[in-house]
């Protein structure tokens, strides 16, 4: 039995199974030897691509596999890398280029929402056509999340408009989730999770193909810029992107910085 052919005998989901068998195709012959061999090859990716620990994982079945128990007591855990990534702010007609320039409907739709309701992307994939009221110029979103109790969203603007337009096109009944496609999930929380990876996947490419980065948590904070830019007070900014705390909302629009105060009112000396 080959090796790939025993990771199908473990109990482990086809998409994992698939990510181990690509992985070992990298894994140089001469690591797999040498348990010296096999601890600087994991510490040099998380070095560098912080994927260490999905190798350690497949070296240990290939280690298990081969029934080199000894080398797997002397296996180093490895610890990724904390990658700090910079978030991307542009301007409002920006956002919406990039979100008409996704294929596909149900996700672009699904931007529009997430971007005016301030919401998450895990929160967005979860919602139910029982969960959205249409108004005259305005919708209510129950959003539904692990952290908090279900709490209601008001849409307005172009993200009413877009959601409107799409749900009068289509036929859900009212425990469809509006913005899933299909797929082959066993469950709906699986279905939930798989949407979730094929929407980033697309705003992504929406956003590449422009000549811009994005994802979906940045829809999140451009709101936040773009209401701050507008006048609207921290305290609000809070509200709408559904904050506990409003320190979390000052990471997003950035924290007050005491230097700077402390150079402003300085510089009240000059003018007494």
């Amino acid at each position: 039995m080959k090796f790939e052919e025993y990771l199908e005998t473990l109990p482990i989901r086809e998409s994992t199974l698939r990510k181990y068998q690509n992985l070992f195709k990298n894994i140089p012959e001469k690591v797999l030897n040498s348990i010296d061999e096999i601890n600087r090859f994991l510490a040099e990716r998380s070095r560098k691509f912080n994927d260490s620990r999905l190798y350690y994982a497949v070296i240990k079945h290939y280690l298990t596999y081969k029934e080199k128990y000894d080398l797997i007591r002397k296996m180093r855990y490895p610890k990724n890398q904390r990658q700090i990534r910079i978030p991307n702010y542009y301007d409002l007609g920006t956002i919406f280029r990039i979100l008409d320039n996704m294929e596909k409907e149900n996700y672009r739709v699904a931007g529009y929402v997430q971007f005016f309701g301030g919401m998450r992307a895990s929160e967005v994939m979860r919602i139910k056509r029982k969960d959205v009221k249409l108004f005259k110029d305005y919708a209510i979103v129950i959003v539904r999340t692990a952290k908090r109790e279900p709490y209601e969203v008001k849409i307005v603007g172009k993200g009413f408009e877009v959601l409107k337009s799409y749900l009068k096109k289509q036929n859900f009944n009212s425990e469809a989730l509006i913005f899933c496609s299909e797929t082959r999930s066993a469950s709906e929380e699986h279905k939930i999770s798989t949407n979730i990876r094929y929407y980033q996947k697309e705003l992504k490419k929406a956003g590449y193909s422009l000549g811009y980065e994005i994802t979906p948590h940045d829809l999140k904070r451009n709101l936040a810029k773009y209401l701050q830019e507008k006048g609207v007070s921290v305290e609000e900014i809070k509200e709408a992107l559904h904050h506990k705390n409003i320190e979390t909302t000052l990471i997003y629009i950035g924290k007050v910085s005491t230097k700077r105060v402390e150079k402003a009112l300085k510089n009240t000396l000059s003018s007494v």
